[in-house]
């Protein structure tokens, strides 16, 4: 049994062209996904609620346990949680990233 079964993709930003009149052009799709590393996910129980830095509260839908290594996830980043057949079992913007001792916590 592995203990990260699971890919962490995040959504790869998609910067606006300018063209020569200033108007701002977006990217169409497909949009871009980056595989980032290896996860497993955790649904949480009813009404879990967790604290940021600045105090405010948030309801939290899952826990995500990635290795220790894991690059930084800023707060409002959409992640992926893929599993080994491609379905997609979680899509969420990332509450709060926590590098622990032994792992990183992404709470969505």
């Amino acid at each position: 049994m592995k203990i990260y079964p699971y890919l962490l993709k995040v959504k790869v930003s998609q910067n606006p062209t300018i063209d020569e009149n200033g108007i701002p052009t977006y990217p169409s799709d497909p949009i871009e996904w980056q595989e980032i590393g290896v996860c497993r996910d955790e649904i949480a129980g009813a009404g879990q609620k967790i604290s940021k830095v600045d105090g405010q509260i948030f309801e939290c839908t899952a826990t995500i346990y990635a290795p220790k290594d894991t690059p930084k996830i800023e707060a409002g980043t959409t992640l992926q949680v893929v599993d080994v057949e491609g379905n997609i079992r979680l899509e969420k913007q990332v509450i709060r990233f926590s590098r622990d001792y032994f792992h990183c916590r992404i709470f969505v």
